[in-house]
């Protein structure tokens, strides 16, 4: 492999401070599963680093890359044209080297239940900045435990994602279930260039729900007042593989915020108790004054990270996902950090212990350089952030 300087992708982000080292990746700190793998190797594809990942999946009992993560950095190495080193099955080492940015066809197929949505979420960021139009087809699981159902990334993440300027065309054309898979989503996006900042901090008023059997606890959550609305989407053989169920729970407010929690009919999971455990997780947020669920607050943070401008979000209590999210964005893309104290901001609830999360990243359009920031409140602690490449 060559070890000089990689070349970059396209013209869309020029990195002229980016150090030509290789950027070392400890995967099994904080989340220490596959999540640290596909952010790093998104990022390091759209801005053209070098990485190389040890301990993958070390936080895991069962360490090592698995079908779906194998399968989803072997797509976003063919997304920049790159150089991929050590990705087999049970591997704990890998190094991708990008070069350009590429738009086509391709495909991906974890051949097992592995989650297509996991797939997605490392390759979606790649494809939005190629220079030419992407279309994947993903085959593994649409609906699985462990990882965002399909339809969550149809009902909530996409309509987020569109706050950022983000356009991308999802088929789902076959479910598959565990342990089967055999699902089938087709994706195609157009060139991107650039994402606009986002600012999610006002909640509103919850104004309708999408329910199935937790109807009742909706009601006795959220109150009488809010409607609710069931979509029973029953499919046949020829669009799904195996047997399986699961719904997504969602409240959208007045605002056009979405907050959602799903649930699967996995194991001795009631259809009763696992529609009324989403609703739970959904009301919480919303006491908590979140304009985005705990499932979507990690999932925006490379978005973030590569909107030209101010974004700002607030959240409820901020997962290890989404911690992890934010110190891999930290080390891909350079930023300087301290910490600060923000004030207690959001609503009076006898249910929140501390402040709400409020998380900002802030960018200076200059052309030569972005200048980005966040703050956390929530735990006291917060990131001044430097961004040391430019977007052009």
């Amino acid at each position: 492999m060559n070890e000089g300087t990689p070349q970059q992708p396209s013209a869309i982000i020029s990195p002229e401070s980016i150090p030509e080292a290789t950027v070392e990746i400890d995967g099994s700190i904080l989340e220490g599963g596959g999540q640290v793998l596909r952010n790093t190797c998104a990022l390091a594809a759209i801005l053209g680093k070098r990485i190389h990942i040890v301990k993958i999946r070390g936080g895991r009992q069962k360490g090592g890359l698995k079908a779906q993560h194998m399968t989803g950095i072997q797509l976003v190495s063919e997304l920049c044209g790159g150089s991929l080193e050590g990705a087999t099955i049970g591997s704990t080492e890998i190094t991708l080297e990008p070069r350009t940015l590429r738009g086509g066809a391709f495909k991906a197929d974890t051949q097992t239940a592995g989650a297509i949505t996991l797939l997605l979420q490392a390759a979606l960021p790649v494809m939005l900045f190629a220079p030419t139009a992407c279309h994947a087809v993903l085959k593994g699981g649409s609906n699985v435990s462990m990882s965002p159902q399909i339809d969550y990334i149809q009902l909530v993440l996409a309509p987020t994602l569109l706050r950022f300027g983000v356009h991308f065309e999802l088929r789902l054309e076959r479910r598959g279930f565990f342990p089967r898979g055999g699902g089938v989503v087709v994706v195609d996006t157009e060139p991107h260039g650039t994402l606009s900042p986002i600012d999610l901090t006002a909640q509103g008023e919850a104004m309708q729900q999408a329910v199935d059997s937790a109807t009742r606890r909706a009601y006795q959550l959220l109150g009488p007042q809010v409607q609710v609305q069931i979509d029973k989407v029953p499919v046949g053989p020829d669009r799904a593989f195996g047997h399986g169920w699961g719904m997504v729970l969602y409240a959208s407010t007045s605002t056009g915020c979405i907050i959602a929690g799903d649930a699967l009919g996995e194991g001795k999971m009631t259809a009763e108790r696992a529609g009324a455990q989403a609703i739970e997780n959904i009301s919480a947020d919303l006491r908590a004054g979140a304009c985005l669920d705990q499932y979507a607050q990690d999932q925006v943070i490379i978005y973030m990270a590569l909107a030209r401008g101010r974004s700002r979000i607030r959240t409820g209590p901020l997962t290890l996902h989404t911690q992890t999210a934010l110190h891999f964005a930290h080390l891909l893309t350079g930023w300087r950090q301290q910490r600060q104290l923000q004030p207690r901001q959001g609503r009076d609830s006898p249910s929140l212990g501390r402040d709400e999360p409020l998380l900002a990243l802030e960018g200076d359009p200059k052309p030569e350089l972005d200048q980005a920031m966040y703050d956390i409140n929530g735990d006291g602690w917060s990131w001044v952030t430097e961004r040391r490449f430019a977007i052009k």
